[in-house]
């Protein structure tokens, strides 16, 4: 069996935003094997990028009334890798990724599952923004990332083809790599709200219900815990290892492309439907049409950090969670 690496993290009670911003962070080129133990880049040239495909992601009871601003909700995602950008900016995703076993002779996948507590700041206005909170669960429920990789080989040992409707299939396979997110910078805008008679908000009685037209977008910074080293080699060894996943997220009424019965951890989504079904009013949720895209980085130099808050709190007990494969 696979063991993961445990990536040497510096746990202390800070967070970064480097140089002011964080999508300045370096991107540091890396490798990557598929399940087949095959390197994916038959190009001979590092990777710099992981393009995820549209998922979903769900904002359970953010939708509640009168959601407090200092009460977290729980933000859930589920996506599947569709591109793989080398450092040329080539685009190295083949038939075998995402492929079928017929198609190709080594179809495989990557997915990534997360969970994110956040706390809401102006939500229910027409622009609203996040921040990261603490696990409010003591544990149960931690704020984590974690990519898996799967593979068709005709017997369906490793599992299922993640399927975006069902929401099953994401959280299969060899757990490729794990880390818990320590800063957000995210902002949502909404751009069409009514109350249930269809009243606008501006000249009339409309209230805005959250679950109506609007888009948004979240860079999200993780500190890698532990990685496989079948799946993925970095350039160093000692140093703490970042992602940054910036995301870019729809929500619709009804949410379009997207029909999750279930999120990763089997949480079945209760958000408005539209027609003759359930009213923004009844429902808990909120569902998300999500992308992503992804890449590491080094811990910068102290003196390009700015200490923020107490994102690392909590870092060493969560490396404890073990590699899950189904084998």
């Amino acid at each position: 069996m696979r063991k993961l690496i445990t990536a040497l993290a510096v746990v202390v009670s800070l967070t970064f935003l480097v140089c002011g911003s964080v999508s300045a962070l370096p991107i540091t080129p890396f490798s990557m094997n598929n399940p087949y133990g095959n390197n994916i880049n038959t190009l001979g040239t590092q990777l710099a990028e992981l393009d995820w495909l549209p998922g979903s992601g769900l904002a359970v009871n953010a939708n509640a009334a009168n959601l407090p601003v200092d009460q977290p909700f729980e933000f859930l995602y589920q996506l599947k890798l569709g591109g793989i950008i080398d450092v040329n900016s080539h685009n190295l995703a083949t038939p075998t990724l995402n492929g079928v076993q017929g198609t190709s002779t080594d179809p495989y996948e990557f997915t990534v599952v997360g969970r994110m507590w956040e706390n809401a700041v102006g939500l229910g206005g027409w622009i609203s923004t996040f921040t990261l909170a603490a696990d409010p669960t003591a544990g149960l429920n931690p704020n984590m990332l974690e990519i898996y990789a799967d593979k068709y080989d005709g017997t369906g040992a490793w599992g299922q083809q993640a399927n975006v409707a069902t929401g099953l299939g994401f959280d299969d396979g060899d757990l490729a790599l794990s880390a818990v997110p320590i800063s957000i910078t995210s902002i949502f805008n909404v751009t069409d709200t009514t109350d249930p008679n269809g009243l606008p908000p501006v000249g009339g009685t409309g209230i805005p219900d959250n679950q109506d037209i609007g888009t948004g977008s979240a860079m999200v910074i993780y500190q890698v815990t532990a990685y496989d080293p079948d799946y993925f080699t970095f350039p160093w060894t000692t140093d703490p290892l970042l992602i940054a996943i910036q995301f870019d997220g729809t929500l619709t009424m009804p949410p379009a492309g997207v029909d999750t019965l279930a999120m990763w951890d089997g949480t079945a989504p209760d958000y408005y439907t539209g027609g003759g079904g359930t009213t923004p009013f009844n429902t808990e949720d909120l569902l998300f049409k999500l992308d992503g895209n992804s890449h590491f980085a080094p811990i910068p130099e102290p003196a390009t950090m700015l200490l923020l808050g107490s994102g690392l709190l909590g870092l060493a007990g969560y490396a404890r969670r073990k590699s899950k494969k189904v084998s």
